[in-house]
Order: structure tokens, then C-alpha cells, then sequence
């Protein structure tokens, strides 16, 4: 078996800004299956600590990094879906 690099995956994700001012952190929602630190179990919605990596570096099927975690990065949220806040 191999070691993986981040956490958990992170489907049907958005960016998040918390806050209304422009430098306020972003984060991500998203649903989290295979959590390998058991904080959550599969198919809840969570949104993450401050986002770490950089705006063009968040895209489906790469790794990202928050504050306390790393998220492989699978199917982004619908862009027809709300999620308040989104950043694009």
C-alpha cells in the first residue's frame, strides 16, 4: 500500500471567502469521503480551515492545502449550484 499525500477527497467543492472584505481568507465546501484522519465520515459537508494554496493551484484533481489539512481535490460544486460567496 501506498502513503498518500493528503487527507481525505473533497467533491462538489467551492471557494469561500469568510467575510466580505477582499483580504479576508478563503476556504473551501465541499462533501469529504475517504478521510483518513476519521474527523468526518463519508458524504459530509464541511467547509475547511483557511485555504493555503495559492487560487491557481485549486482545481479538480489536485492537491490542495489548508490550515490543518490536504485535500485531493475531486468534481467541483455544479457551477448552476449555489454556494454563497463563490470565488472564481
Amino acid at each position: 500500500m501506498f502513503d498518500r499525500d493528503f487527507d481525505a477527497f473533497l467533491n462538489h467543492w467551492c471557494v469561500i471567502r469568510q467575510g466580505t472584505a477582499p483580504d479576508d481568507p478563503l476556504v473551501l465546501v465541499g462533501m469529504i469521503t475517504d478521510d483518513r484522519t476519521g474527523r468526518f465520515a463519508d458524504g459530509c459537508w464541511i467547509m475547511t480551515s483557511m485555504l493555503l494554496s495559492p487560487l491557481d493551484r485549486v482545481s479538480e484533481r489536485l492537491i490542495v492545502r489548508t490550515l490543518n489539512s490536504r485535500y485531493l481535490l475531486g468534481r467541483r460544486l455544479d457551477p448552476h449550484a449555489d454556494c454563497p460567496g463563490t470565488r472564481q
